[in-house]
């Protein structure tokens, strides 16, 4: 008898449903039971998707790391920082590795205990935030990743010129060869051109991959590498996953019912807000890196028929416990247009106990527990009282914050997000409204008076 593939996480949708909120603000069945028809021939589709190469991010578990570790340890041999310039998937997914499986001081920690370079990541084009990096390092001591998958992104250009000259007039231009490293497609765009020119190491981004599906490739599993992250166990997470949604039945594939149910919540029940509140501070990356993929995935003027639909959800991002005195009055007690979505860590990395405690009152009930578990009883009593007032939410649950949890994380909402934009009817990888900023951030850039 075949053993069962544990899932590498767990999914809850439980606070979702009519049993739980009431028929007026939870799926019934009246509406579950015609839906699993719809997700198995949701599913059937993707499968068939899948074997013609439509969804090659699907791939990236499995694929060869070799060339990638070994750049990672020339790079970690022979500088102390490494700057990555990206902007979009580009950056958001290096950086919620970063934040999720490293110290929020890594930086701060000596080589020693780093074990690599300090990492900085520049993903805006606000000199504040530049400027003081050529005051701060030393050139001769720095590595550049450049990351653009077209190969020509304005703002990650104009980041690299500006990088390419600080280098190069600190160590010349033969040196200034050997602290670059390009990230981008294979055969064209005008990085692929320079770094050829140049001599540039340089790490493909398949052609077929966006940048919001890229943390798995390159692109977030490079620097990962720099930093002493195992790249090997991210895949094994993704990879034990996908093999959970490929042999378990549709009814139990958490990818599959998060994106109908936050489909038909958006539009049966006009829950237009999806709020993700990881109770982690390391996973605050993920959640806003979540943000990028669902919003420029789902949110479309036109259905594939090319009639306006306006789809998508609004995601927001809110940190617990932190938000807890800010942001929930409001998913509480104000408009029910919105869905929370918790992401908790079961073993908590690093955890505090609190010493005896004599005094009396609310610091009294602190008594032989630890910051970590008050940490998760914040996380139930938050899901509790939203639940007991009709607030629709779910919860994934990681068993800890390590490489192989996140990176099965990251690919459980890959595949939510493609389902969700089959349910919507729209292409979940173009970005037209995106597209349209860029032709007017040219034209402005055209004219020959400054702003």
């Amino acid at each position: 008898m075949e053993n069962k593939v544990v899932p590498p996480l767990r999914w809850d949708f439980s606070n979702m449903s009519a049993e739980v909120l009431g028929t007026a603000d939870g799926i019934n069945d009246s509406a579950r039971s015609p839906a699993l028809q719809l997700l198995d021939e949701a599913r059937k589709c993707f499968e068939e998707d899948r074997k013609k190469g439509r969804f090659p991010f699907l791939e990236l578990p499995y694929q060869s790391t070799e060339k990638i570790k070994t750049l990672a340890e020339m790079v970690r041999e022979r500088f102390d920082n490494f700057v990555l310039l990206g902007i979009g998937g580009s950056a958001l997914g290096p950086i919620a590795l970063q934040q999720a499986l490293h110290s929020p001081h890594y930086n701060m920690l000596s080589r020693d205990q780093r074990g690599g370079p300090k990492m900085f990541f520049i993903d805006n084009v606000d000199p504040s935030e530049v400027a003081p990096l050529f005051e701060l390092l030393d050139p001769a001591r720095t590595v550049v990743n450049v990351v653009t998958k077209s190969g020509g992104t304005l703002e990650t250009m104009a980041l690299f010129l500006l990088f390419k000259d600080w280098v190069t007039k600190h160590v010349g231009s033969r040196a200034a060869r050997n602290h670059f490293i390009a990230t981008t497609d294979l055969n064209k765009g005008a990085l692929r051109k320079i770094a050829q020119e140049e001599g540039y190491p340089t790490l493909d981004i398949p052609e077929a991959i966006g940048g919001r599906y890229s943390v798995l490739t390159p692109v977030g599993l490079f620097p990962a590498a720099v930093s002493g992250i195992d790249i090997d166990a991210l895949l094994k997470g993704a990879a034990d996953l996908d093999q959970v949604f490929q042999k378990g039945p549709t009814s139990e594939n958490g990818a599959i019912w998060g994106a109908y149910l936050h489909y038909w919540s958006s539009t049966q029940k006009k829950r237009n807000i999806l709020v993700t509140m990881p109770y982690a501070e390391g996973l605050n990356g993920i959640a806003q890196w979540f943000g990028q993929i669902w919003a420029e995935s789902l949110g479309k003027e036109k259905d594939l028929s090319g009639k306006k639909v306006s789809t998508g959800q609004t995601p927001v991002v809110a940190v617990g416990a932190t938000d807890q005195h800010s942001q929930l009055q409001l998913y509480m007690e104000g408009p029910m247009d919105k869905t929370i979505q918790f992401i908790s860590v079961e073993a908590i990395k690093d955890d505090l106990s609190f010493p005896p405690i004599k005094a009396e009152g609310t610091i009294a009930l602190l008594d032989g527990r630890s910051l970590g578990e008050l940490l998760q009883i914040e996380q139930l009593a938050i899901e509790a009282s939203l639940t007991k007032a009709g607030r629709p939410n779910c919860k994934i649950t990681l068993p800890s914050l390590d490489p192989h949890s996140v990176g099965a994380l990251f690919y459980f909402f890959e595949v939510q997000t493609v389902y969700a934009g089959r349910f919507y009817q729209i292409n979940a990888f173009d970005q037209p409204g995106v597209e349209a900023g860029k032709k007017i951030i040219k034209k402005l850039l055209l004219r020959k008076n400054r702003l």
